[in-house]
C-alpha cells in the first residue's frame, strides 16, 4: 500500500514508540516465573528499601523510571521485593519477600538478581552510574550467562558467598558488643581473634579484616567519610590488582562522592543559617524607618548595612531582596504588586537555582493571595 509521503514521519515514531514495551514491576515472583516461561524472557528481581534505601532510590529514578530503559522489556520481566521500614506491608508478602531474601542470600539493597524463567540466578549486580543507556549495556552482558552453565558458575559463587555470610553473621556476634560501646581497639582485638581461631586466610582473611573494619569506622566514626577512605587507600596501597581490588576502586568512587554531597550540604546549612542571622540584623537595622515610613532613609541603611558587613555575590543579592521585601511591607506599606516587582527584578539578575525555585515559589504564593483577595472583594 503507498501512503502518503506526509505520513512517513509519523508511522516511524509510533514504530519506534512500539519497540519499547513499557514496563509492568510485578511484585510476585511464581508470578513472574510463568510470564517469563510463557513470554520466554529471563526475570529481573529488585530487593529494594523503597522508603529508606538512598541507592535504591536513585537506583529507580536514575534507570528504571527513565524511558530509555523499557528496552530492556523485550529481554525481562521485572519484579520488585520491596523491604520498607516507614509504609505498612501486608505481613504475607512481608514473610514471602524475607523467605526469597534468605533463600538468594541478599546481604545488602540495593540487589537486582537475574533469574531465567525456572528462577535460577545465573546474575548478580546492584546500582551502577551511567543511567539508562549504561545499564542496558550491563544486563545485555549478563544475559550471555542465561543458559546451564552460567547458573552452575553463580551457583557456586553463592555457595562461597552464603558460607562467608555465615562467617560474618558469627563474627558479628563476637564484635558487636564492643561496637555498641564504640569500643574500636575492643572489636579489632576481637576481630584478629576471630581470623585465627576460624583459621581464615588468604583473599579470604583479607576481604573480611577489611569490611569488618570498615564497619568498625562507620559505628565509631559515623558520617566520617574520610575515615574510610583512608582505610581503602590503605587496603589498596597493599594489592590493587584483585577482585577485591577492583571492588574497592569502586567503592572509593562512590565513598568519595557521599562525601563531597556531605560537605555541600554542611556549606550550604552553614550559609543559610549565616545569611538568616544577616537578614535578621539587617531588618532590625531598617525597624526604626517603618515608624516614620522614611522608605528613602531605609534604603540609605540597607546600603549602609551592606557595604559595611562586606556582603558581596549571592549573599548580598539574597539580603538586600528580603531587606526590601521588609521596606515594600513595613515602610512603604504596599500591597501585592509591588511585591512582584521585587521579585521579578530579583529573578532578572541571573540567580543560583535554589534562590531562583525558592522566588518562584514565592511568587505563585503571592499571585494566589493577590487573586484570593481580589475575588473576596468582588
Amino acid at each position: 500500500m503507498n501512503l502518503p509521503r506526509f505520513l512517513l514521519p509519523v508511522l516511524a515514531l509510533v514504530a519506534a514508540a512500539s519497540a519499547h514495551a513499557e514496563i509492568t514491576w510485578l511484585t510476585d515472583l511464581d508470578q513472574a516465573k510463568a510470564v517469563a516461561t510463557k513470554e520466554k524472557k529471563a526475570i529481573l528481581v529488585d530487593f529494594t528499601g523503597s522508603d529508606w534505601c538512598s541507592w535504591c532510590i536513585r537506583l529507580k529514578k536514575e534507570v528504571f523510571e527513565q524511558k530509555d530503559f523499557e528496552a530492556a522489556a523485550k529481554d525481562f520481566v521485572f519484579v520488585e521485593l520491596d523491604f520498607p521500614r516507614g509504609k505498612q506491608q501486608d505481613p504475607a508478602v512481608k514473610a514471602k519477600n524475607e523467605a526469597l531474601a534468605k533463600q538468594f542470600n541478599i546481604q545488602g539493597f540495593p540487589t537486582i538478581l537475574l533469574l531465567n524463567a525456572q528462577g535460577e540466578a545465573f546474575a548478580q549486580t546492584g546500582y551502577e552510574e551511567g543511567g539508562a543507556a549504561s545499564y542496558l549495556k550491563s544486563l545485555a552482558k549478563f544475559l550471555k550467562d542465561n543458559n546451564a552453565e552460567g547458573v552452575k558458575k553463580f551457583a557456586a559463587k553463592a555457595a562461597a558467598e552464603a558460607k562467608q555470610a555465615e562467617l560474618n553473621e558469627a563474627l558479628d556476634a563476637v564484635m558487636g558488643p564492643y561496637l555498641l560501646k564504640k569500643d574500636a581497639v575492643g572489636a579489632e582485638a576481637a576481630l584478629v581473634k576471630f581470623i585465627q581461631e576460624k583459621g581464615i586466610a588468604g583473599e579470604a582473611a583479607t576481604r573480611m579484616i577489611f569490611f569488618a573494619r570498615m564497619g568498625i569506622t562507620m559505628e565509631t566514626k559515623r558520617e566520617d567519610h574520610e575515615a574510610i577512605l583512608r582505610l581503602i587507600d590503605a587496603a589498596l596501597a597493599k594489592d590493587d590488582k584483585s577482585a577485591l581490588a577492583e571492588e574497592l576502586k569502586e567503592l572509593r568512587v562512590r565513598v568519595a562522592k557521599a562525601r563531597e554531597e556531605q560537605v555541600r550540604e554542611e556549606q550550604a546549612r552553614f550559609r543559610e543559617k549565616q545569611e538568616a542571622a544577616l537578614i535578621e540584623a539587617c531588618v532590625s537595622v531598617l525597624a526604626p524607618f517603618a515608624i516614620t515610613k522614611d522608605s528613602a532613609g531605609a534604603e540609605a541603611a540597607l546600603a549602609n548595612y551592606i557595604k559595611e558587613k562586606g556582603i558581596s555575590g549571592d549573599t548580598a543579592i539574597r539580603v538586600t531582596f528580603h531587606a526590601r521585601m521588609a521596606i515594600v511591607m513595613l515602610v512603604r506599606r504596599e500591597g501585592p504588586n509591588e511585591v512582584l516587582k521585587l521579585i521579578d527584578a530579583t529573578l532578572a539578575l541571573g540567580l543560583k537555582p535554589s534562590f531562583a525555585d525558592e522566588l518562584k515559589e514565592l511568587r505563585a504564593q503571592v499571585v494566589r493571595e493577590r487573586d484570593q483577595q481580589a475575588g473576596v472583594k468582588k
